[in-house]
C-alpha cells in the first residue's frame, strides 16, 4: 500500500468549516456498526447511499475552489485517483454554502460541459490569486477569455439549466450526507474520512474493502 506525502498541508486536520464534535459521532458511529472496527478517522454518515454509481466502488470528493485545504489537497487526490483500477468510480462535487461559492460551482460545470477540465487545478490557484476570487460572473468570464475559451460558448453554459440542476444535485448530496466543511470524502455512500495525514491510506483500506466485498 503506497502512502502519498502531505507536505504541503498543514496541521493534521485540513477543514475549511469546522467539524464540530467529529470524533465524538466517530466514537458514536463506530460502536453502531458490527461489520468491521472503523479507524478512528472513519465516521459513518446519515442517509447513506451512492450518489449516483452501482456495481462499483464509489469515492466522491467535496470540494470549494476558495478553500486553500482542497487546494493543497487535490494534487494528492488526483495522484491517488490516477492509480484507480476501473471498478472504482470516483467523483468531484463541487458545494457552496453563500453566493460567492455559487460562482466556483458553475465554474465547475461550466469546464465540464465544455470538456475543459482540464483547467481544474489551475481554477484554484487563479481563485486565490484573483483580486475578488473570481466570484462574479464577470470576473469568470474574463477568466475563461483568457484560457482562450469562446464567449459565447462560456455564457451559454454558465448560465444552462443543466448546470444549474448539477449544482442543486451537488449541493443536495453534501446535506443529505450530513457534512459541515470541505475537503471532504465520501466511500460508497456509507463512510466519510475525517481528513488527517493518513488520509489515503484509510481511503485505500475502504476501497479494498469494498472491491472485496463486490467480489
Amino acid at each position: 500500500m503506497k502512502k502519498f506525502q502531505f507536505a504541503s498541508l498543514i496541521g493534521a486536520f485540513f477543514i475549511c468549516f469546522t467539524l464540530q464534535n467529529a470524533y465524538a459521532d466517530v466514537q458514536n458511529n463506530a460502536q453502531s456498526l458490527s461489520e468491521w472496527q472503523m479507524p478512528m478517522d472513519v465516521a459513518a454518515v446519515p442517509n447513506q447511499g451512492r450518489v449516483q454509481t452501482d456495481g462499483k466502488v464509489e469515492v466522491v470528493e467535496f470540494f470549494w475552489y476558495g478553500c486553500p485545504h482542497c487546494a493543497a489537497f487535490e494534487p494528492t487526490f488526483n495522484q491517488w485517483r490516477g492509480t484507480q483500477p476501473k471498478e472504482v468510480k470516483v467523483l468531484t462535487l463541487p458545494v457552496s454554502w453563500n453566493k460567492a461559492m455559487v460562482t466556483h460551482q458553475r465554474i465547475y460545470y461550466t469546464l465540464e460541459a465544455l470538456a475543459r477540465l482540464d483547467l481544474h487545478n489551475q481554477v484554484f490557484s487563479d481563485v486565490a490569486a484573483a483580486k475578488d476570487g473570481l466570484t462574479t460572473s464577470a470576473s469568470a468570464l474574463a477568466w475563461a477569455k483568457k484560457q482562450g475559451i469562446s464567449p459565447s460558448q462560456w455564457r451559454a453554459a454558465f448560465n444552462s439549466l443543466a448546470v444549474t440542476q448539477k449544482m442543486q444535485f451537488a449541493q443536495a448530496q453534501f446535506e443529505r450526507f450530513g457534512l459541515t466543511g470541505v475537503p471532504a470524502l465520501i466511500v460508497d455512500g456509507r463512510y466519510q474520512i475525517i481528513l488527517t495525514a493518513d488520509t489515503i491510506q484509510t481511503l485505500d483500506t475502504l476501497v479494498k474493502q469494498g472491491l472485496s466485498k463486490a467480489k
